[in-house]
C-alpha cells in the first residue's frame, strides 16, 4: 500500500489557498498511484494562533470542504481543520474515504504550554476510535495526543495497526529544555515497536510569529515500521511529498509474535488507574495552593 506524507506549509489566513494546495498535492500523489495521503495538523486552517481563528473555522458540511471529500474517491485522505460543531470549535483530523467522511478525531490533549494556547480557541475532544480501512485497523492522534501514552496504548488495545499522527511541531518549542525533534523521533519508534504498529508522523514546515517568538516548524515526517525501524524520512524544514510502499502484513505478524496485551489484567489496571487519577487530582490541588 502506497502512503504519501504531505509535508506542506499552509497559510493561516487563506482557506481557499490551502484547499488549492491540498488539491495540487493530491494530484501529485495520484500520479504516483498513492492509496492514502496524510496532511499535517490543521493543514486547512494553517495555525489557530495566527490571525482570527473564527475566519479559519468551518463545519464539515461547508461547501468549501466538498472538493476534498470528492477527491477521496480516488485515494483515502487525512486533513486537519478547525472544525465548528454545535457552537464549539475543535482541532480535528478528518479521514476521507470513498467520497465521504469516514472518521473525525478531535484532539483530546490540547497544547496549553510554552508558546501554545489552544484552549483559548478550541475545546478538547473526548476519546479515540479505531476503525477499519483498506490500510487495516487505523486510528488518528493529533500532535500532543501522542505525548500522553494512555491514548496510543488504548489504540493498541483496540487492535490498531496503523497509527496516524498529524502534527504541528516547531524547533524552538522549549528549546532550552527539550530536543524536540529527537524526542518526537524516540516516541515514534517506541510506540511503533512496543505496540507493533506502523507509526505515520506528518509534521508541517514553515514559520510563524506568536507571543513575541519566531518559531520554525521542522518537518521531518516519517514512517516507522511495527518493529520500530525507520522506513522513510522527509527532509527537515523543507516542503516535501514523501511516498513509501508499506507491507500491511508486518503489523499483523508483529502483533501475533509479540502481543503485549496477551496477559493484560483489566481489573488490576483499572484499580491502578483510579489510584493515579486520585493522586493527580491531589497534586493539582497542591499546586493551586502553592500558587
Amino acid at each position: 500500500m502506497k502512503i504519501a506524507l504531505a509535508q506542506i506549509d499552509p497559510t493561516p489566513t487563506d482557506f481557499a489557498a490551502n484547499v488549492s494546495l491540498h488539491l495540487e498535492t493530491i494530484a501529485a500523489a495520484r500520479a504516483q498511484q498513492v492509496n492514502l495521503i496524510v496532511f499535517p495538523e490543521l493543514s486547512l486552517s494553517g495555525d489557530g494562533t495566527q490571525g482570527d481563528p473564527a475566519q479559519m473555522t468551518i463545519s464539515l458540511d461547508d461547501e468549501r470542504f466538498q472538493a476534498l471529500v470528492e477527491a477521496s474517491t480516488e485515494m483515502d485522505i487525512v486533513v486537519g481543520v478547525l472544525e465548528a460543531d454545535d457552537g464549539k470549535r475543535y482541532n480535528s483530523a478528518v479521514y476521507l474515504q470513498d467520497g465521504a467522511i469516514r472518521h473525525v478525531h478531535r484532539k483530546v490533549f490540547l497544547a496549553t504550554y510554552a508558546t501554545f494556547f489552544e484552549d483559548e480557541f478550541c475545546v478538547p475532544g473526548r476519546g479515540i476510535h479505531v476503525f477499519d480501512t483498506a490500510a487495516g485497523r487505523t486510528n488518528l492522534l493529533i500532535c500532543n495526543d501522542i505525548w500522553h501514552p494512555l491514548l496510543p496504548y488504548m489504540a493498541g488495545m483496540h487492535g490498531t495497526e496503523i497509527m496516524l499522527a498529524p502534527s504541528n511541531s516547531a524547533w524552538s518549542t522549549q528549546a532550552d529544555q527539550l530536543k524536540i525533534a529527537e524526542t518526537w523521533e524516540s516516541l515514534n519508534r517506541a510506540y511503533a515497536g512496543s505496540l507493533g504498529v506502523f507509526l505515520i508522523f506528518v509534521n508541517r514546515v514553515g514559520a510563524r510569529h506568536v507571543k513575541g517568538k519566531d518559531l520554525q516548524y521542522w518537518g521531518g515526517s516519517e514512517i516507522i515500521a511495527p518493529g520500530g525501524e525507520l522506513l522513510a524520512k522527509a527532509a527537515y524544514n523543507d516542503a516535501e511529498l514523501l511516498v513509501f510502499d508499506i507491507d500491511l502484513t508486518l503489523a499483523q505478524r508483529q502483533q501475533q509474535d509479540a502481543d503485549i496485551f496477551r496477559d493484560f489484567d483489566i481489573s488490576a489496571m483499572q484499580a491502578e488507574f483510579d489510584h493515579a487519577v486520585t493522586a493527580m487530582q491531589a497534586r493539582r490541588e497542591g499546586l493551586k495552593q502553592e500558587g
